[in-house]
């Protein structure tokens, strides 16, 4: 396998233009081709791409949970490196959603869980859509913060 000749780098941040640390960072072109990365302590992030179009996009890790929004960037490459491709969240306004897990009328305790951006008309996920990680509590309980005027 070779390595491919160009990469985008740039950094993962939050709405303050924090640095966000250990996100996961999936780089796919036009192709669905997806080269898989994360985010540094720093926020830093590289992906070795070849020439095309490619969208970044990242999920929050979930105990960073003073963010919301989706975080996606198109790039394009052309025979040359991107750098400084930072990725923001599409909104400031985090909103909380929140529940019980049950199962056959039992709560679910310490169950891991993704809230999922959904497109009503299609019933399916949208795609680059907001994906949020979370965990019920010890009664079943599930708090995740997501950004405003979406379906989940």
């Amino acid at each position: 396998m070779n390595k491919p000749a160009y990469y985008i780098s740039g950094k993962i941040l939050d709405n303050s233009n924090n640095a966000i640390q250990n996100a996961p960072v999936m780089c796919t072109d036009t192709n669905g081709t997806v080269v898989p990365a994360q985010s540094g302590t720093d926020g830093s992030y590289t992906c070795f791409v070849g020439n095309g179009t490619w969208t970044i996009q990242s999920m929050m890790p979930p105990d960073k949970s003073d963010t919301c929004g989706t975080f996606s960037k198109t790039v394009t490459v052309s025979s040359a490196n991107q750098t400084s491709q930072n990725v923001t969240p599409s909104t400031g306004t985090c909103y909380t959603l929140s529940g019980t897990l049950t199962a056959g009328g039992s709560a679910l305790a310490s169950v891991p869980l993704f809230i999922e951006e959904w497109n009503s008309s299609t019933n399916k996920p949208v795609q680059g859509g907001l994906k949020r990680p979370g965990s019920t509590d010890s009664t079943g309980v599930y708090s995740v913060k997501v950004a405003g005027s979406k379906t989940y």
